[in-house]
């Protein structure tokens, strides 16, 4: 190396100078062809170009495919777990959570039992909103309703009573969970929540206020109406409008909405006297006024 060094300097300056503009041009060319792949890419044909879009799409519509077919089989084998069979209409709701069913559908089922629904056949489950047929299916091997259930035997035993209506007349007023359990349909849940309503209320003044008793059906009280009755000229409790504060108003359920209103009023125009002062209350409506007027006492006394 040194002795290349030594023969570079023997050449004089214009020589030297042709030296070094040749190694620099070397170079440079060799740079230049290592760069032309980049500087020059080779052109695609629109055909080449269209062929590579539809592969591009077809890989597209694959990746997606396949995840939506991931999440298909993720929801059509649902991650249900039941080992033994079980009465859909008496079973509870941390049972149903431990079969892996949603929290929602969980909530669903057990609102539509504790309100009084039944599933008569296992396909009933069916129109529970949130039940999907993957679920189903997956249940229906494990649900068992008993031929004679609870719903079966309240239908059958309407048939009974039919002959006993002589013998059935419960006074709703005075009767308790024994003889409210007499009646069709009646069980002891049922005739608590009688008794419950009619103490808040201050007792029923017709029949038809059975139907406000929560989980009260129609179909039940089409059974039973015949077979109870309010005695004629009954009176029941009253509400003072014109002696209880809000929370005790309240407690009676025809006044639940309406206690501010009248306590309002009553503290700026003073104790009302009649039925005449109380429809000076602009958002009482008559029908309201109606049904509460059996309920009202005046006395400021």
């Amino acid at each position: 190396m040194l002795e290349l060094w030594k023969d570079f300097l023997l050449y004089n300056k214009g020589e030297r100078r042709s030296i070094i503009t040749l190694c620099i041009l070397l170079v440079l060319s060799t740079i230049f062809f290592l760069l032309i792949p980049y500087l020059f890419p080779p052109k695609i044909s629109p055909l080449k170009i269209t062929e590579l879009k539809i592969e591009s799409k077809k890989s597209s519509v694959a990746n997606d495919f396949n995840e939506v077919t991931h999440d298909k089989k993720t929801y059509i084998q649902p991650n249900i777990h039941v080992t033994e069979s079980f009465d859909p209409n008496l079973v509870s709701d941390a049972t149903l959570s431990s079969f892996g069913l949603t929290p929602k559908l969980v909530k669903t089922w057990i609102n539509y039992t504790s309100k009084g629904g039944k599933f008569r056949v296992k396909e009933d489950l069916q129109k529970l909103y949130g039940m999907t047929t993957e679920v189903y299916n997956a249940l229906s091997a494990y649900i068992n309703i008993p031929e004679k259930s609870s719903y079966t035997k309240e239908i059958k035993s309407t048939q009974n009573y039919v002959f006993e209506k002589k013998a059935l007349h419960i006074n709703l007023n005075t009767a308790d969970t024994t003889e409210l359990k007499r009646l069709p349909m009646i069980g002891s849940g049922r005739a608590k929540k009688i008794i419950l309503y009619r103490n808040i209320l201050g007792g029923f003044i017709q029949v038809s206020q059975l139907k406000e008793v929560y989980g009260f059906h129609d179909s039940i009280y089409d059974v039973i109406k015949e077979l109870v009755f309010v005695e004629s000229g009954y009176i029941p409790n009253k509400v003072f409008i014109n002696k209880m504060d809000n929370k005790e108003m309240a407690r009676q359920p025809y006044f639940r909405t309406i206690a501010n209103l009248i306590i309002n009023y009553r503290k700026e125009h003073g104790a009302f006297k009649n039925e005449k002062e109380l429809r000076k209350i602009m958002a009482l409506e008559e029908a309201t006024i109606s049904r509460i007027r059996p309920y009202i006492n005046f006395d400021t006394d």
